[in-house]
């Protein structure tokens, strides 16, 4: 039993040891680094203090303060390195200082050293608090007056209340340029704790302001203006005016497709669209077009009264003759385009100079009209051809972009002619459209549907158009990279009219003249080519006149016109150089 007891006596021994030792272990390593800690801010404050011996004139004068920071006493070597307890990571040079104050003539020293997360606590080293009357954020217009709100106050953690006459602020805002600006505001306390506040200013360029600006309040381009100029989505457009509502209203600087009026709308806001940019698509405003009928003197319109909502739309009657000045205006075109004014249920007003009334079922060029959110800024340029107001929705690609992420619309060389980019295909190929009709040494080259009495497009059939197109158009053009692609060919009962083909063929090839609908099928240069559109009727064909309207009758059969082609590029090749504009379209290699 006494054995017992001794062996019992023994264990609690040990056991009493054993926790004497891990306490004691416990202890070491919470108290241990705190002796080192302290041990290094007290070499820092050797040093600091030994600096200051041998350079007296750093001596701060009656109510001043002087920083020397463990930087500057590591690069003159006035302290060995310091490190953080128990490791190899080193103090922080920057937010380790050593401060002295002269107060009646006595020199106080107050060190604060910075180590993981060891810190000296008892030295202030909080800058104050510094509160600003109205926002951190401003935004005003170029032009505009800035007045600063100043500051509201100031409080430190030891000091108490600051007067804000000891704010030092600095303004650097100009207003006569757009641009983002600082406005600083310093202080410190009793002992040389230093704050920065920062109020932002930005300086922006309202896009409606330009507008107001350059129109003298009126809002609105008349006569032949060269200033208005403006991309968006990756296209060249230009500015009609601003609204009641301050969005700005923009139409396309070319046509883009051929439509029938009764079915534009859809086009308009479906497939057009669909293709203008998602970021694009977050400055679009959806907006009022005019749907008023005008049954006669379309030119002496100067009001609309009735109105619809939609996101796409198209130049009214009274809109155009507003951009009149004399006898000129901006608008003013070769194309046959659309106006958004019917005549009556049956027609509707188109132009070239001056209005003239067409079927509803014919096919015209479409420019198409979209309004800008108000709040939109100008991000750069002057409003001329060469350089287009930019808006935030665009920028060029870099280097090494694969082509089939271009956006619609932007431009490219390939072959030693000028593309322009309208959708990646379903097998990552890129549909491509050339900007003007195919040339040889500045010539045309027109070709012909040949002796073939059924003049619908078909690649597959000898001597046809879609055809020659495919099989002999390789002399002229680079075709190394294009890939075939599907395309349909619509084939209408009567005249053409978008997406209502009567029947669509189905083909594969690797080039193609372009549907009348297709994105970039309008006329650049005034020259006739044909499109793919066909009719049940064999005598009719569907191509572009020398004065850019559509010609879609079967009286009278052309024999032959320019070919402005649709391909479709390697999914793999990629941007190399240039800016995706008409003067610096992008090249691309594989």
């Amino acid at each position: 039993m006494q054995m017992k007891k001794n062996e019992n006596k023994g264990k609690r021994n040990i056991t009493i040891i054993v926790v004497c030792v891990v306490v004691a272990v416990v202890v070491w390593f919470l108290v241990n680094p705190l002796i080192q800690f302290n041990q290094s801010k007290n070499k820092m404050l050797e040093g600091a203090e030994n600096y200051i011996e041998r350079n007296s004139v750093m001596l701060p004068k009656e109510g001043e303060v002087r920083t020397i920071k463990l930087s500057t006493l590591y690069s003159q070597k006035y302290v060995d390195t310091l490190y953080v307890p128990y490791s190899h990571e080193l103090c922080s040079v920057n937010d380790s200082w050593v401060k002295v104050t002269n107060v009646n003539g006595k020199y106080n020293y107050y060190p604060y050293l910075k180590c993981g997360v060891f810190e000296t606590k008892s030295v202030d080293h909080e800058g104050p608090v510094v509160t600003l009357n109205g926002k951190e954020v401003i935004t005003i217009n170029v032009g505009e007056k800035y007045e600063d709100d100043g500051v509201k106050s100031v409080s430190d953690n030891e000091d108490g209340a600051i007067d804000v006459s000891k704010v030092k602020t600095k303004n650097s805002v100009k207003t006569s340029k757009a641009g983002s600006y600082k406005v600083t505001y310093t202080v410190s306390d009793s002992l040389g704790n230093e704050t920065v506040k920062v109020r932002k200013v930005n300086v922006i360029k309202k896009l409606n302001e330009v507008v107001k600006g350059d129109t003298n309040n009126t809002g609105v381009y008349k006569g032949y203006v060269t200033n208005n100029y403006i991309m968006f989505s990756g296209m060249l457009f230009r500015i009609v005016k601003v609204n009641d509502d301050d969005t700005v209203r923009i139409v396309s600087n070319n046509s883009i497709a051929y439509v029938d009026y009764k079915n534009v709308d859809s086009w308009l806001n479906g497939y057009f669209y669909d293709h203008l940019s998602d970021n694009s698509k977050k400055y679009i405003s959806k907006g009022k077009f005019c749907s008023d009928a005008v049954k006669s003197n379309p030119g002496k319109t100067k009001n609309c009264k009735n109105y619809k909502d939609a996101n796409v739309g198209l130049i009214s009657v009274d809109e155009y003759n507003a951009t009149i000045d004399g006898k000129d205006s901006y608008l003013y075109n070769s194309a046959v385009t659309w106006t958004g004014t019917a005549k009556d249920s049956k027609k509707a007003w188109a132009v070239q100079g001056g209005f003239t009334s067409y079927s509803s079922n014919d096919s015209n060029a479409i420019h198409p009209v979209v309004n800008l959110i108000k709040s939109v800024e100008v991000k750069s340029g002057d409003g001329t051809i060469e350089n287009p107001y930019l808006i935030k929705d665009y920028s060029s690609k870099r280097k090494g972009t694969k082509v089939n992420k271009l956006t619609t619309g932007e431009y490219i060389t390939y072959g030693g002619f000028v593309w322009r980019f309208i959708e990646k295909n379903s097998n990552g190929s890129s549909k491509i459209i050339m900007n003007s009709i195919l040339r040889n040494n500045m010539k045309p080259i027109n070709i012909s549907y040949e002796k073939i009495q059924n003049r619908r497009y078909n690649p597959k059939e000898n001597e046809n158009l879609g055809y020659r197109i495919n099989q002999g158009l390789g002399d002229y053009i680079k075709t190394t990279d294009f890939v075939k692609f599907d395309i349909d060919v619509p084939i209408y009962k009567s005249k053409a009219a978008y997406g209502k083909a009567d029947e669509n063929k189905k083909y594969s090839v690797k080039l193609a003249a372009p549907k009348m609908s297709e994105m970039f099928s309008g006329s650049t240069d005034n020259k006739s080519y044909w499109f793919r559109d066909s009719s049940k009727n064999k005598t009719r064909v569907y191509m572009t006149s020398n004065n850019n309207s559509v010609y879609n009758t079967n009286d009278v059969v052309r024999t032959s016109a320019g070919v402005k082609l649709v391909a479709s590029l390697n999914k793999n090749m990629v941007i190399s150089d240039g800016k995706g504009t008409i003067d610096e379209p992008y090249k691309i290699t594989k």
